[in-house]
């Protein structure tokens, strides 16, 4: 299941709970605090969901920053929000739909970089020091695994794993400035 966290920059979520449940169906769950409306669902096309949240927000006048689950990480979906959650409290955030990639590139100061690291790269065989050797030999495979002593086929086959696993493709220059971005100097 997927979900949508929505934080609540305005006072009255019935609304948008209702135009939402129109969009994904009657099989939609929420949870709802002071800060945060959460909204678990199955809809598949996120682009859909983009264009009513950004409509919305221009209709009603309201800011409307809201962040998108990954379909990548739906069997941890409960760590997924607890490493995202700390990000959207950051006050420097534009009004927007974002993703996991949008949202760290927005690059508002982010305090759990070590913990969103680990979530992003967590079962995928590559660890921190992977990511700062690649990234430093210009994401190149193979001056990185001369460098690294790691045979090229087995970079290649990690490089792959992570992108299977999370989505970011170390060997593009946004996801590594991404992960890089994220390893605590």
């Amino acid at each position: 299941m997927k979900f949508i966290i929505i934080k609540k920059t305005f006072n009255d979520s019935k609304m948008l709970i209702d135009i939402l449940k129109n969009l994904l169906g009657m099989n939609i769950k929420y949870e709802e605090n002071d800060k945060y409306l959460i909204i678990f669902h199955d809809y598949s096309n996120d682009d859909d969901i983009v264009k009513v949240l950004n409509s919305l927000g221009d209709d009603l006048m309201i800011n409307i920053v809201a962040y998108l689950s990954s379909p990548l990480f739906m069997s941890k979906s409960k760590e997924e929000q607890s490493v995202i959650l700390p990000i959207l409290d950051n006050n420097q955030l534009k009004s927007g739909v974002y993703n996991l990639k949008s949202l760290l590139l927005e690059r508002p100061t982010i305090n759990n970089k070590r913990q969103l690291l680990n979530f992003i790269l967590d079962s995928s065989g590559v660890d921190e020091s992977f990511v700062r050797d690649f990234a430093l030999n210009n994401l190149n495979v193979s001056k990185a695994s001369k460098a690294t002593y790691i045979h090229r086929n087995t970079m290649i086959y990690k490089l792959d794993k992570l992108k299977d696993i999370s989505g970011f493709d170390l060997r593009l220059f946004l996801d590594a400035y991404i992960l890089f971005g994220l390893i605590e100097k």
